[in-house]
């Protein structure tokens, strides 16, 4: 993991990518038994209703359906010309990366995505958010509750978190969460219970998925009886027999009744209760497990079984969208036990038996597997209690170890390359929730070292691509969680530990505390050395990561210095010409011209601009900074001129490879305007 040893801190990139957009409603177009309920919710932002609390909350078990009710009221809202955006509340990563995003969207600049959102990220949100002068929903998926939207220990009542009163009656706040407590939202909160679809209504979306020929509106009405009304579990048994009426065959489960006779005869799926659920809740898992079972079954019986350790490995991942087009590669695949001999076609096929049944919702987005790594990638949703079905299956199989490890040799395959380059944002945005996750997960089931490798590595790059958006503080946060997890296992002077603590002390930088970075940085060293050896390529990077933070936290002598010995270190390694030399050159420029030898500085960024050029490429952002410096030291030694016309030669450049509002073209374009 490469840095960069320059005396000023790098300017974070803008948020990338994250996808705002509303998902598609997978199953029948109609929705049955929330008529009433939806009709309310899209008549939020008529005159007649400007008066109404417009922060709502649709709250039930899981598997009830609120997600299904707040995408078709998105949807209509969409067609009348609403703007709606939809966040995921299920992972902290995805929370935090969409809301930052959607402030970006709303016009927030650099400043305000840079020191303001440290600071306070919800206000900088909720200012741009009032002053939208258009129609707008904002949808929260699977809040676990107000308090992931909310500061730390304070309640909904207060304010200052995600959730706030909207003050505009062009918006509204759509938030879905199993969480019905009404004293933990705020008394301007409006709570809609999303309950269970029994009787004639579960009848209705049964028969509008398997047709009239699975049988009688009464017999659909006991099937939806056993199944609790619970709308997930209704899909699915739709889906099956839909399936199976394609073409009918001797002994197959083709009617309500016949479905309802095999759930008995299959008996109860036995569950692990989770901590503190209801009776309500272990219900709705059993009955999801109940329904699932039976799909699984029709697929081993066409022969494709393997769609269960597929299944499996799904739901080791987090309740987020999985990027299948980029993640799940048959040759990697076809490696593990799991997968013996699988194809791109045979994958394709499994994942298309799911998806008909309804164990999984496919989103190809139209995609190009080409183009995977630079545009937003097909992805695939699990229900959350599809995804513990899974896990419940792995546990009982004795499947987990192998679909932990593969899982995290995938995920450590996938997030290679540079966290900072635009043009892998998309890929990033879909794979961050993952790493972490299972690495809580592996840990937590007792993994073998190598899947808590895998996982741990895979964790820290994503760290990189949260910092490069901006998200310091998240990125902190992460990188002390693998840090502590991978010691507890690995062990202290395990080499992915000492990339963990290199990780955690470069975020810890980053969110200001340069003092204490440099402190670990100096800590770090002599493990590096001991473990890795004084020449080792990570131990050099450490070494220059130190000098950076000995300049940062005001040493600027000491730096210089430090680099100084390092330069013939590096180029006897890894060559005068490599990229990690050629950082610490610049950064030796820079440290030099700190300390007051401003024509030192000026000289050794001219000798080091052709050589950043050839080895690099005019375009790199490394060569862009050595411009950026030579300009900036130019003009610090009196030649205005100088200064000038490189920053006017840089300018272009920036604005054709970051982008015209990115903080560092924006920079360029500021000292443009001052050398002048």
């Amino acid at each position: 993991m490469r840095r960069k040893s320059d005396p000023a801190p790098v300017t974070p990139p803008v948020a990338g990518v994250t996808s705002l957009a509303v998902p598609a409603v997978i199953g029948a177009e109609r929705v049955r038994g929330r008529g009433s309920l939806i009709a309310e919710l899209t008549r939020l932002h008529r005159w007649g209703f400007r008066r109404t609390p417009r922060v709502r909350v649709l709250h039930g078990l899981a598997g009830a359906g609120k997600t299904t009710v707040a995408l078709h009221v998105a949807h209509r809202l969409g067609r009348r010309g609403v703007t709606v955006w939809f966040v995921s509340a299920a992972e902290d990563t995805a929370l935090q990366t969409g809301m930052r995003q959607l402030a970006r969207l709303l016009g927030a600049g650099a400043h305000e995505l840079d020191r303001d959102w440290a600071d306070n990220a919800p206000d900088v949100l909720w200012r741009r958010l009032n002053a939208h002068p258009g129609p707008w929903l904002l949808i929260i998926d699977n809040a676990d509750g107000p308090h992931p939207l909310t500061p730390a220990g304070e309640p909904a009542a207060r304010q200052r978190g995600w959730i706030r009163p909207v003050t505009t009656r062009h918006g509204a706040l759509l938030i879905t969460s199993r969480d019905g407590d009404r004293g933990g939202w705020g008394d301007w909160c409006r709570l809609h219970p999303v309950g269970m679809l029994r009787g004639a209504d579960g009848a209705r979306v049964l028969r509008d998925l398997a047709g009239h020929r699975a049988g009688t509106a009464t017999e659909a009405a006991a099937l939806a009886d056993r199944l609790g009304g619970f709308a997930l579990a209704l899909t699915l048994a739709g889906h099956y027999l839909a399936d199976t009426n394609q073409l009918p065959l001797p002994g197959a489960i083709t009617s309500f009744a016949a479905y309802r006779g095999a759930l008995d005869a299959q008996g109860a799926a036995t569950v692990d209760p989770g901590p503190g659920q209801t009776p309500a809740e272990v219900r709705a898992r059993t009955v999801i497990a109940e329904t699932a079972e039976l799909s699984l079954g029709l697929l081993d019986q066409r022969g494709l079984a393997p769609a269960r350790a597929l299944l499996g490995l799904l739901a080791v991942l987090a309740d987020a969208p999985i990027p299948y087009q980029v993640l799940l590669d048959p040759a990697a695949l076809a490696v593990s036990p799991l997968f013996p001999g699988i194809d791109a076609a045979k994958l394709r096929g499994l994942l298309h038996a799911l998806a008909a049944l309804g164990l999984l919702d496919l989103d190809t987005g139209g995609a190009n597997p080409d183009l995977a790594d630079t545009q937003p990638s097909a992805t695939l949703r699990l229900h959350p209690l599809i995804r513990e079905a899974g896990l419940h299956q792995l546990r009982a199989s004795g499947r987990r170890p192998a679909s932990l490890a593969l899982a995290a040799g995938l995920l450590h395959r996938v997030t290679t390359g540079n966290a900072d380059d635009p043009a892998r944002r998309p890929c990033w945005e879909h794979l961050a929730p993952h790493p972490v996750h299972l690495l809580t997960t592996a840990a937590a089931s007792g993994a073998e070292p190598g899947t808590i490798g895998d996982a741990a590595v895979a964790a820290l790059r994503v760290t990189e691509w949260l910092a490069a958006t901006g998200l310091h503080g998240v990125a902190l946060t992460q990188a002390v969680s693998i840090r502590d997890i991978a010691t507890s296992i690995l062990g202290a002077e395990d080499p992915t530990v000492l990339e963990a603590a290199e990780e955690v002390a470069h975020h810890t930088g980053r969110v200001g505390d340069v003092v204490a970075a440099r402190d670990q940085f100096a800590a770090l060293l002599p493990l590096r050395e001991r473990v890795l050896g004084p020449e080792h390529p990570d131990t050099l990077t450490t070494r220059a990561d130190l000098a950076a933070y000995t300049g940062r936290a005001g040493d600027v002598v000491a730096a210089r210095d430090q680099l100084a010995a390092l330069l013939p270190l590096r180029e006897r390694v890894l060559g005068p010409e490599h990229a990690d030399t050629l950082i610490v050159r610049a950064g030796l420029a820079g440290w030099t011209g700190q300390t007051g030898d401003v024509l030192a500085a000026r000289d050794q960024c001219a000798k080091l601009l052709p050589i950043s050029e050839w080895a690099l490429g005019p375009d790199h952002p490394d060569t862009m900074a050595v411009r950026a410096d030579l300009a900036h030291w130019s003009g610090e030694a009196g030649d205005v001129v100088a200064a000038r016309d490189q920053y006017a030669a840089l300018l272009p450049i920036s604005g054709r490879v970051l982008g015209p509002d990115h903080p560092n073209t924006l920079i360029v374009r500021a000292n443009l305007a001052g050398w002048t």
